[in-house]
């Protein structure tokens, strides 16, 4: 299984279980969000791991230590978005921050789909160059 198809089983995992998150009417159906979401950690190990493929070896140590800045930064940004769209949103769906996040992770999902696509065309055109052969 190719990292980006991983990639993307974790994202699409960490929308629904964002969609259970926001529409869930009952305790027993939003504590159904983390089950659904057990594979999300998955995407930031299949993201390093195509990263690490795409430098040279003595870039991987700066390439780590930008992954952590930038999962560090992150949540400057975020919380702030997230706090302004709960407090608009409280009295309509309290729930859209979570449709907010899962619309972040949107561009996350077409990357990999576009990573995942480009591999199946390399492998596609690495076969018909043997058959050729």
């Amino acid at each position: 299984m190719h990292d980006s198809l991983l990639g993307i089983i974790s994202v699409l995992t960490k929308i629904v279980a964002l969609f259970v998150y926001c529409f869930a009417q009952t305790g027993l159906v939003f504590y159904l969000g983390p089950i659904i979401d057990t594979i999300n950690g998955m995407s930031m190990v299949a993201v390093r791991s195509i990263m690490s493929k795409l430098v040279e070896a003595h870039e991987i140590g700066k390439l780590s230590s930008l992954i952590g800045i930038v999962e560090n930064l992150s949540p400057l940004m975020y919380m702030p978005l997230y706090a302004k769209v709960y407090s608009a949103t409280m009295d309509v769906l309290p729930g859209t921050v979570f449709l907010v996040g899962g619309l972040l992770m949107v561009p996350a999902l077409a990357v990999l789909c576009y990573l995942f696509y480009e591999h199946k065309k390399q492998v596609g055109q690495s076969q018909s160059n043997e058959s050729q052969l």
